[in-house]
């Protein structure tokens, strides 16, 4: 377990997502043609990113930025756990907007960048494993964009990512 556990008791399904978002992400450093520049514990320093100086952070500081810059401000706790905290992971990856346009599309809803009642109602009624229907909808997003902006030098840990997540997420027996 990679985290401090400051929100176990606050928000289990956010520190699931935590210990797999550490787990996948290690600890800090560039990738070629990251638009987020340095990267610590997935958070991005540069301007399309979180636009601060992330050299310095800890983990422990990392989970604060994650819970009030993500998590809090734009209310995944509203979703089920089985989806909250994938769509949370989704979102630290690509962009909050860009996860939750996507997922409303996946439910069927108009494009837009909130979690709102309509989306909490659809995510609560879905018929099928939301998880795992996610999840295929998100790997062909990965595999698009690793084609198209990193030719596919990513693609193998990002499909992993996919798979760890698939097999460790909120409400599955970890293996």
């Amino acid at each position: 377990v990679l985290t401090s556990g400051q929100y176990e008791q606050v928000s289990p399904a956010f520190e699931k997502a935590l210990i797999t978002l550490f787990r996948k992400e290690g600890g800090c450093g560039t990738i070629p043609n990251d638009p987020c520049g340095y990267t610590c514990y997935g958070l991005g320093s540069g301007p399309k990113c979180m636009n601060m100086d992330v050299s310095k952070l800890t983990r422990k500081d990392a989970e604060t930025v994650y819970y009030d810059r993500f998590w809090n401000k734009y209310h995944f706790e509203r979703l089920p756990d089985v989806i909250s905290g994938e769509l949370f992971l989704s979102a630290a990856g690509a962009g909050v907007c860009t996860s939750i346009q996507q997922f409303r599309e996946f439910l069927g809803l108009n494009k837009n960048c909130k979690i709102d009642d309509e989306l909490v109602a659809a995510a609560k009624n879905y018929n099928g494993d939301i998880l795992n229907d996610w999840l295929d909808v998100r790997k062909q997003f990965l595999i698009n964009v690793s084609q198209r902006q990193y030719a596919n030098s990513v693609l193998t840990g990002w499909l992993n990512g996919v798979e760890f997540r698939r097999e460790n997420g909120c409400h599955v027996i970890p293996n």
